[in-house]
């Protein structure tokens, strides 16, 4: 029987030949093959927004992540005027580099989203049920791989304290970026049955590791046609489990089995449990005595007194009593505003001062302040 250990430098080995076979996938900046032109509202009003301060400790570092970024040919320097001109923002990354975004505040007011639809972490779990064996591979600079046209690339021009800029690829902050990377992703891979695409993320996922190197092999030459480039550092090859979302995608869906029902049914029963043990049992017990004077006269407390009206039956809400006034009108009331009628009380039983409210309509009284109910 072999070992966990030769498995896994089996596996390794089989990654890194997978790896120089692809080689080109993995190497320089992807672009898919057509360019996006970002539509701006017809009433939008043009904004410029002046140079940001950088910390000092960050200016060498920012101006060396702008020539790269110039080398890539993700920016270009503006010398002419420009309608649109946004703030800069930096972002430090885990391995110490800048990523450089934008703040277009202004702009992303005035853009035309596209409302693409975004799968859900349930669609893709949905999706991948019964796949025993997975690949996930990552976009490496995925909005990057989306070039704008000459006027949509004027628009994300953007300050800082070595000029102006404006990006030639999708950046980072343009709020229809999301759904438009979404969508080109998603038509790069089209028709690839058991490849899941989520933004910068493709998933292939298979019964047999012979059908998953089938449509590995089918990813891969797409990625070639389209011009996409993958993350070696990212990539989970031929896996028994991946995660995804932040959630763990088992071989086995155990967690989509049919014993969640049972699952919430004793949760249910346990809750109820707890109810039944810290449940009024006073309110039970009145309750059941109100109900043995149905159709009888009772006291029902509308505002600060007790008027008196017929008990007509228990409500639907629990603790709850339908009563009848002397107009015919059925009114639910709950069962700690109703008290037991017994000759002799009138409107109300407290104060005869009350029961000469009594005769007002309800809709006019004023009751009592607290000031005017200790005098009482």
């Amino acid at each position: 029987m072999k070992s966990s250990k030769h498995v896994a430098e089996v596996a390794c080995s089989e990654e890194q030949i997978f790896m120089t076979k692809y080689n080109d996938v993995f190497d320089g900046l992807g672009k898919f093959p057509f360019k996006h032109h970002i539509t701006i509202k017809a009433d939008a009003k043009p904004s410029i927004r002046p140079a940001r301060r950088v910390p000092f400790r960050l200016k060498d570092r920012l101006k060396k992540a702008l020539g790269e970024l110039e080398n890539r040919g993700v920016i270009a320097r503006v010398d002419e005027p420009t309608e649109w001109v946004s703030n800069l923002v930096i972002a430090e990354k885990p391995n110490g580099s800048l990523r450089v975004c934008l703040d277009p505040k202004f702009l992303n007011e005035a853009i035309e989203r596209e409302r693409t639809y975004i799968p859900t972490r349930d669609d893709i779990k949905t999706a991948l049920q019964g796949k025993k064996i997975f690949t996930v591979m990552d976009m490496k600079d995925g909005f990057y791989h989306i070039e704008l046209d000459e006027e949509s690339s004027k628009l994300c021009t953007f300050s800082s304290p070595f000029g102006r800029y404006r990006f030639l690829r999708m950046p980072f902050g343009i709020s229809s970026a999301p759904e438009v990377f979404q969508k080109c992703s998603t038509s790069a891979f089209d028709g690839i049955e058991g490849v899941v695409v989520y933004f910068d993320d493709v998933i292939v996922a298979a019964e047999s590791e012979e059908r998953h190197d089938e449509l590995l092999k089918e990813v891969m030459e797409k990625a070639k046609q389209f011009g996409v480039k993958f993350n070696k550092s990212k990539m989970q090859f031929k896996q028994k489990s991946v995660k995804v979302l932040r959630t763990l995608i088992p071989s086995t869906t155990s967690t989509l089995k049919p014993a969640l029902p049972e699952n919430i049914g004793n949760k249910i029963e346990e809750s109820q449990k707890k109810q039944a043990l810290n449940y009024d049992k006073s309110a039970v017990k009145k309750k059941q005595d109100l109900c043995t004077q149905v159709g009888q006269r009772v006291l029902v407390r509308e505002g600060s007194i007790w008027i008196p009206k017929k008990l007509v039956g228990p409500a639907a809400v629990p603790r709850s009593f339908y009563v009848e006034g002397e107009d015919g009108r059925q009114l639910k009331r709950n069962s700690r505003w109703i008290r037991q009628f017994t000759q002799g009380q009138d409107r109300s039983p407290s104060s005869s001062s009350q029961a000469s409210h009594s005769s007002q309509p309800l809709t006019n009284r004023r009751y009592p302040t607290r000031k005017q109910s200790n005098k009482l």
